[in-house]
């Protein structure tokens, strides 16, 4: 049982911490790493991150939208990370849905909740106003 756990916390320090390469542009490319830069990680668990997020002005359309490129690389790279917590490999994604149900302004701080199932698709939830 220790080992399982002992494991397991290894497995969630090293997805977090390939994470944090990729945001810091160690490894990867910039697109991840601009997107990707003022990520905060609030909760990790195996399978699971929820995350705080202001987004950039450098993440925004011609509107002032969150850009919907910058929506997918974060969602991309940050259940990436959800899955290798749990299943110590990263998936490629080949079929990537989102539902946009509203747009998000820039300087609207964001909480990302991320889960993952059966160790190959994420649901995440995106929360945000400005009085967060």
């Amino acid at each position: 049982m220790t080992e399982s756990i002992s494991r397991e916390h290894f497995q969630l320090q090293r997805s977090l911490k390939l994470l944090d390469d990729v945001a810091s542009g160690a490894v990867g490319n910039e697109l991840e790493a601009r997107s990707l830069r003022d990520l905060q990680i609030i909760q990790a668990d195996a399978g699971f991150l929820r995350c705080n997020f202001i987004v950039p002005a450098h993440a925004s359309d011609i509107n002032g939208n969150w850009h919907a490129g910058a929506i997918a690389t974060i969602i991309d790279s940050v259940g990436a990370t959800a899955i290798y917590s749990v299943c110590q490999h990263v998936k490629v994604t080949v079929n990537f849905n989102i539902q946009y149900h509203s747009t998000a302004k820039i300087q609207v701080n964001l909480l990302a909740l991320l889960k993952s199932y059966f160790s190959s698709w994420v649901r995440l939830v995106i929360n945000g106003n400005k009085d967060y």
